[in-house]
């Protein structure tokens, strides 16, 4: 889109002059002079900084002129400036935002041409604009042979007493206020100032101060690439309320990629034939998986945890661990929607429970926990006539899409954390035993067959990276969760060919604002994967595995007022189906510490979701006081709830 006082300015003018770097071309790179990073000459210091320095004598050695040519810049260096040229072509690429003026001027016949203060030589800018996309430039004129700069404005006369031209039917188009903006118009020419693309991205950007100074300041190849390539996908993005579209290009999309290559390396170490993405958590996965990684075979399987615990009542005795997962759920979940969510319809058995738990009597103490798993206990055998229907149904559906044939070396993929899915599949369709899973995280205790591996931690180590998932995993799985409502059933869509279809949650205004978010954060993600895939193709792959705390610990431990914002008011349910949602962050915040207990250690108390982000609330809308206490109170909390699971296990039955 163009701005409509810039296309009346190019219709009324008979050059468009653009500059060059950071106008028409941008660099993979962040910093300019991080393209030196590519070259490795084999000396032990490193190049970047001898080419730096190079400059800097080169420009004292030859003061004469106001600017320095690429062959005196290396002749200090005693090198061969093939390989700096070489880098250029390899990052180099076209300015999306300009490219629409670009090609307006083209389609107005305009004559075109750029001025740069430059080092490169202009048969090398020629090419580099060519292969960019901006053939039309009939003329660069380039202040490295011509001895003149943009700067000292000096550029600029020579560029109008070579075109015998008056300066106002010029129009000079570039990112540098003082040199293409301000000289410009000193020089009589028009000007439009177009910030550059590292400028723009840092000014706007929603990615985290601390991760952005961190990342900016590093001089770490992999942080500029990754830097470089936050800022086209954010800068190409053009919206008004962009949070969550920037938290998948910035958080998201990184982490989710690394997450996918680590599972391509397990697939091909492993000889697995296929990899099967269980829904909903291996949505984007699978995606980027395809995008990255198309030689392996992919596919997106039906599942979640009602899907499976159903057919897993098939089994002549009921299992612990699937009464672990009939029972599980919010405290204070009312009694009767541990039934209602798993989609059986049965009146006998409703009666029962209503009998045992009347008046919507909530689920709360450790009393009702067992008091509820005892009445799934006497009602096993009705159950299990349900489960073998639909135990029957998962097979066929499995059989369909090959994830049966274990002689295939199938590989499971989802994002953890006590691999329940898998645990209730396998337990439901026994000849799956020992299925092959990769898995975001995996907790201390979780399911383990002894084919089963983390991609961040696994079995809690490193417990780094285990602790800070484990402060917020209501916001790790937002990320990996599916613009699509929960898989409760299957029906089969043809019966001559056995295709089944998935049998969804009814969708409600919670999950509908959910599946907004989800597709919000998933379109930066991909965005960011396509950028990358890109990068690689032209041969700038990252040469360390991208850090994914680095990426989270920001966001998670030290949360500032947008992400609370907008990540404290996420809708999120837990426990089968979508039967409750609450926001990870209370809607009305306690104002001291006694409604801070009350909330939270009362016969009433609620989850505390997000602890950090609660204190970090407390400490903006009520002062450094309230935050602090509210950090007493968080701790305490972790530790009456520790208590609280240790006593579980000590007196389930």
């Amino acid at each position: 889109m163009i701005d409509e006082q810039l296309r009346i300015m190019i219709e009324d003018s008979e050059v468009v002059s653009f500059d060059i770097f950071d106008t028409l071309i941008r660099r993979h790179h962040f910093r300019p002079t991080d393209v030196f990073t590519e070259i490795d000459d084999g000396k032990l210091f490193p190049f970047r900084i001898r080419r730096i320095i190079a400059e800097r004598l080169a420009r004292i050695r030859f003061r004469e002129k106001e600017d320095v040519t690429l062959s005196q810049i290396y002749s200090s260096l005693k090198l061969s400036s093939h390989a700096e040229i070489d880098a250029e072509f390899q990052s180099c690429h076209a300015n999306s935002l300009v490219k629409p003026i670009y090609d307006y001027a083209v389609k107005a016949n305009k004559r075109l041409i750029a001025i740069s203060d430059m080092y490169l030589p202009e048969s090398v800018l020629r090419a580099l604009l060519k292969k960019n996309g901006f053939p039309a430039v009939s003329h660069i004129y380039v202040s490295s042979e011509i001895g003149k700069t943009k700067a000292s404005t000096n550029l600029f006369s020579h560029v109008i007493s070579e075109l015998k031209i008056t300066p106002k039917k010029i129009l000079h188009i570039g990112d540098n206020r003082h040199s293409d903006f301000n000289q410009s118009l000193l020089m009589g020419i028009r000007a439009h100032h177009i910030p550059s693309p590292s400028s723009a991205f840092q000014d706007n950007t929603a990615l985290h101060p601390y991760l952005l100074k961190k990342l900016n300041y590093s001089r770490n190849r992999d942080h500029s690439l990754l830097m470089g390539l936050f800022r086209d996908c954010i800068n190409d993005y053009q919206h008004a309320n962009r949070y969550w579209y920037d938290l998948g290009v910035t958080i998201v999309g990184p982490i989710a990629n690394a997450f996918v290559d680590w599972i391509a390396r397990q697939a091909i170490s492993k000889n697995h034939q296929t990899v099967f993405f269980l829904a909903r958590d291996g949505y984007l996965p699978l995606e980027i998986f395809r995008l990255r990684h198309p030689e392996i075979s992919a596919q997106y399987t039906y599942a979640s945890r009602r899907l499976f615990i159903v057919p897993a009542l098939a089994t002549e005795v009921s299992n612990p661990a699937v009464l672990d997962g009939l029972c599980g759920g919010l405290p204070g979940t009312p009694a009767m929607n541990y039934w209602h969510r798993l989609r059986i319809h049965d009146p006998d058995i409703e009666a029962r429970l209503d009998a045992v738990f009347p008046d919507g009597k909530r689920i709360s103490s450790l009393q009702d926990q067992n008091q509820l798993r005892d009445f799934f206990k006497e009602v096993h055998p009705q159950l299990r006539v349900h489960g073998v229907t639909e135990r029957k149904r998962l097979n066929e559906y499995l059989n369909s899409i090959g994830l049966s044939n274990t002689k295939a070396n199938p590989l499971i993929v989802d994002i953890g954390w006590k691999a329940s899915s898998q645990r209730y599949l396998e337990i439901a369709i026994p000849g799956l035993q020992g299925t092959a899973g990769a898995y975001f995280g995996l907790s201390p205790g979780s399911y383990d067959n002894e084919n089963m591996h983390g991609f961040l931690f696994e079995r809690g180590i490193p417990s780094k990276a285990y602790k800070l998932v484990m402060h917020c995993v209501e916001i790790i799985e937002l990320m990996f969760s599916a613009p699509e409502a929960s898989v409760v059933g299957l029906e089969r869509e043809n019966e001559l060919y056995k295709v089944y279809t998935a049998i969804r949650e009814p969708i409600t205004s919670s999950e509908s604002q959910r599946i907004s978010i989800i597709s919000e954060i998933q379109r930066g993600a991909l965005a960011f994967t396509r950028q990358l895939h890109e990068l690689e193709k032209k041969g700038l792959k990252l040469s360390s595995k991208i850090d994914v705390e680095m990426l989270l610990y920001p966001t998670i431990m030290n949360p500032t007022e947008r992400d609370l914002k907008n990540l404290g008011n996420l809708p999120h349910s837990l426990g089968l189906g979508s039967d409750r949602y609450e926001t990870i962050l209370p809607t009305d915040l306690p104002k001291n510490l006694v409604e801070l207990i009350l909330q939270y250690f009362g016969s009433n108390r609620t989850q505390m979701y997000w602890p950090r982000g609660l204190v970090n609330s407390m400490r903006f809308h009520h002062g450094a006081l309230s935050g602090l206490s509210t950090r007493v109170a968080t701790t305490a909390y972790a530790l009456a709830l520790t208590g609280r699971t240790i006593a579980r296990r000590i007196l389930k039955p």
